[in-house]
């Protein structure tokens, strides 16, 4: 089975890197309610953008969760695993992406949103994803999906109906038949 996964907030916690930004602001954190945190304060908000596009350096800092390591490497034993995630500085993240993650087959890093060429090129038989547009446009092509949702994905809830989710990587191994 060929396995998609998306990097932030599924396998690496950028959350984290938010909620430090709020600290940082003195603010506390509330989750995204949306995918563009439009309630967040301005300020938050620009910066977030402003690493997002400009600062990849920060982006790479970004650890996994804990057991994601262990977790693909057993999952990759028996399936193909291909990461796609859209950042900046294309090669540089997937050197990056590559050597935390040397047991995925494949990595796409791409700068745009839109993954559908790639779950179609890639034969994706699953994709893995906390974004709604990246359930949408699995689900808009025929592919089963898992979504991440959990208290800090607000963003993704009004999916919840529609989406088989759980709240986090790790549930996986509770599920059994992808590791």
């Amino acid at each position: 089975m060929i396995i998609g996964i998306d990097l932030d907030s599924t396998l690496v916690d950028t959350v984290g890197m938010i909620k430090d930004i709020f600290i940082k602001h003195q603010v506390a954190y509330t989750p995204a309610l949306d995918w563009h945190m439009t309630n967040y304060p301005e300020e938050i908000r620009k910066e977030i953008f402003d690493i997002f596009k400009n600062k990849p350096e920060i982006m790479r800092s970004i650890k996994p969760f804990p057991g994601v390591i262990s977790l693909l490497d057993r999952m990759s034993e028996k399936n193909e695993i291909i990461i796609i995630t859209s950042r900046v500085e294309i090669e540089e993240n997937k050197r990056w992406i590559e050597s935390m993650f040397p047991m995925v087959s494949w990595v796409i890093v791409t700068n745009s949103e839109n993954k559908k060429e790639h779950f179609i090129n890639e034969k994706i038989d699953i994709w893995i994803d906390d974004a709604p547009h990246g359930i949408e446009d699995a689900r808009s092509l025929g592919i089963p999906t898992i979504m991440i949702s959990n208290s800090d994905t607000p963003y993704n809830h009004h999916m919840r109906r529609i989406s088989f989710y759980i709240p986090n990587i790790m549930t996986l191994d509770f599920l059994g038949n992808l590791t």
